[in-house]
């Protein structure tokens, strides 16, 4: 028999329908395991649960069982506007300006034609994204701790997702981050869970989420931490994804999914 595993949103699943969707092509397809509830999926995907459901033929009433394909659609999203110009500094990073100018890194990225590997040298002019507060010279930090292990964890980009490992050619979730702080000397613990218990907490409902703060989530809602990625910004993340089976970047969950954000170095 095959055991059905209920959504939990929170609301009473009165005449709860079990939806099989058929759907002729998508971005994504994301195979439902044991444990995973549509929150849990659309949090760790980075897209709107009324997208996911939309996507699928599904309502928050639906049920979905293990080895069930979903489809995880694309979120569009508008190109950044440029604005205003920045002269890259001696030290600089592209994560360390981003940071700084509390843009999102993809945004910085973006208007100028870059990539998260494109060499930037002092006295090289870019543009900030539309609304960024243009950083004081001399306030590089590309040198600093924070953005050593965002770069490294940059750097795994595409690379591959496997559950216990921790590189160099895979990782998993705390595998990354792990590797990523053991890169400035910092000792993680190789276990989401543990992870969220280890540096200081952050209140992230009145303080922001800043460049290398980890962002920690349970993503089958059964009390448990199960997933961390790591904070480029206040906006976007960098994570090893079980649901993409890749290390990417992408929109931050929402705060409404946010268990736990914990900053390791000051």
């Amino acid at each position: 028999m095959v055991r059905l595993t209920p959504v939990i949103l929170g609301i009473s699943l009165s005449a709860a329908a079990l939806v099989l969707p058929s759907v002729a092509s998508a971005a994504d397809d994301y195979v439902v395991a044991e444990g995973d509830t549509l929150v849990g999926i659309a949090a760790e995907a980075g897209v709107p649960l009324r997208d996911l459901l939309a996507a699928n033929g599904l309502t928050v009433d639906s049920l979905i069982i293990p080895g069930q394909r979903l489809v995880v659609p694309d979120v569009p999203e508008a190109a950044p506007t440029p604005g205003p110009p920045y002269t890259v500094a001696s030290g600089d990073t592209l994560s360390g300006i981003a940071s700084r100018a509390g843009v999102r890194l993809r945004d910085v990225l973006a208007v100028n034609g870059l990539t998260v590997d494109s060499l930037i040298t002092p006295g090289m002019e870019i543009r900030l994204p539309a609304g960024a507060s243009v950083p004081s010279p001399g306030r590089a930090s590309s040198g600093s701790p924070v953005d050593r292990a965002i770069n490294f964890a940059l750097a795994q980009v595409g690379k591959p997702y496997t559950f216990f490992t921790k590189g160099p050619t895979d990782f998993d979730c705390s595998g990354l981050t792990l590797q990523a702080y053991a890169q400035v000397g910092v000792s993680l613990v190789h276990h989401a869970a543990t992870q969220a218990r280890q540096g200081t907490e952050v209140d992230f409902w009145s303080d922001s989420i800043q460049a290398g703060d980890l962002v920690f989530l349970d993503g089958d809602w059964d009390g448990t931490i199960d997933h961390v990625g790591m904070a480029l910004g206040s906006g976007s993340w960098v994570q090893a994804s079980k649901t993409h089976d890749v290390v990417m970047t992408g929109p931050l969950p929402p705060r409404s999914v946010i268990i736990s954000v914990r900053r390791y170095l000051d």
